[in-house]
């Protein structure tokens, strides 16, 4: 979990400028591979519930692994002005 929303803000539109550059993701994924991927999870689903991001998928297997799938990433008006807002 984030410490403060500004964390979370920070990492939501790290995402989504990832996706909107059309940049590889393993480069965000990696940077939470040090026991952090439950911080990527909520910051993923926060742009998904927000309507931010489409097109992505989240979950944690039975194993408590990270699954990430991005099929068809894209970053919605919502989205956009998320970025440029913050």
């Amino acid at each position: 979990m984030f410490s403060t929303k500004e964390q979370l803000k920070s990492a939501m539109k790290e995402i989504l400028e990832t996706f909107q550059q059309g940049d590889d993701f393993q480069v965000i994924s990696s940077k939470y591979s040090d026991g952090t991927e439950a911080d990527l999870v909520e910051a993923i689903n926060a742009c998904i519930s927000h309507r931010y991001l489409t097109g992505v998928y989240c979950s944690v297997d039975p194993h408590g692994d990270v699954v990430i799938s991005t099929p068809e990433p894209h970053v919605t008006a919502a989205g956009n002005e998320f970025i440029s807002e913050n």
